[in-house]
C-alpha cells in the first residue's frame, strides 16, 4: 500500500494512472479460483473503495499475437467497488484511470486543506466555521 503522498505522486497524469492499472500484479493476489483458473487481485483506495483486477486465461486462437501456437494467455478484467456490495460490471482502464483522476483530485483538495496555517502566528490549529470563513484558534486571525 502507497502512502496518499505516493498515490498523489502515482496518479499524476492519465498515463501514469494507466500504468498503475496495467501494474495491477503489483497489488498482491487477493485469492485464487483455481478450478476456473482465476486470480483476483485488489486495491484498497482511500476512502473505502477498491479496484479489483481479475486475471483468467483466454482460450487459445491462431493469431499474429500468440505467433499461431494455440496456447492460452493471460488476461485482465477491471471492477471498481464503491460501496459495500460487489458490482459485477467490469470497467475500461480508461474508466478506471478517471475514476483515479478524481479521487487523486480529491485527495489534492484534503492536502491542501491539511496545509493551511494562519499566515499571522503560523498555528495549523484552525477552526472551519459553517459559513465557509476559517479562523485561527490560537491568535483568532481570519486564515485565507
Amino acid at each position: 500500500m502507497h502512502t496518499e503522498q505516493e498515490l498523489l505522486k502515482l496518479w499524476a497524469n492519465d498515463e501514469k494512472r494507466r500504468e498503475f492499472i496495467k501494474n495491477y500484479k503489483e497489488w498482491g493476489i487477493w485469492f485464487t479460483v483455481p478450478v476456473l483458473d482465476l486470480t483476483f487481485f485488489k486495491y484498497d483506495l482511500p476512502g473505502g473503495s477498491m479496484v479489483i483486477a481479475m486475471e483468467y486465461l483466454r482460450e487459445p486462437y491462431l493469431s499474429e499475437r500468440n505467433n499461431g501456437n494455440g496456447e492460452s494467455f493471460a488476461s485482465a478484467k477491471f471492477y471498481l467497488q464503491r460501496g459495500k456490495h460487489f458490482n459485477p460490471f467490469s470497467s475500461s482502464d480508461h474508466e478506471m484511470a478517471g475514476w483515479l483522476k478524481d479521487l487523486k483530485e480529491s485527495l489534492s483538495k484534503e492536502q491542501r486543506q491539511r496545509d493551511k496555517h494562519c499566515k499571522k502566528c503560523g498555528s495549523r490549529c484552525l477552526r472551519y466555521k459553517p459559513d465557509g470563513s476559517i479562523t485561527c484558534t490560537a491568535c483568532l486571525a481570519p486564515v485565507q
